[in-house]
């Protein structure tokens, strides 16, 4: 509730009334290491980035000689 107040007092004040149409998270910053982000990615070892890389570059060889012109 804590986050939530003060999100309130801020969007009430009168700075704040060109602040329309937003998504404010309240999680605490969860939504910067949450799992279902990308925060799992800082764990790669230099072999999985390059395995990643490759794989990356292999989808997209492959999109591209699907194309016509």
């Amino acid at each position: 509730m804590h986050e939530l107040q003060n999100i309130m007092i801020f969007l009430m004040a009168d700075g704040c009334d060109y602040i329309t149409g937003q998504t404010i998270g309240i999680d605490g910053g969860q939504h910067l290491a949450a799992p279902s982000t990308f925060a799992g990615l800082a764990k790669l070892t230099e072999a999985q980035w390059a395995k990643a890389k490759e794989a990356m570059k292999a989808s997209a060889a492959k999109e591209k000689a699907q194309r016509t012109v």
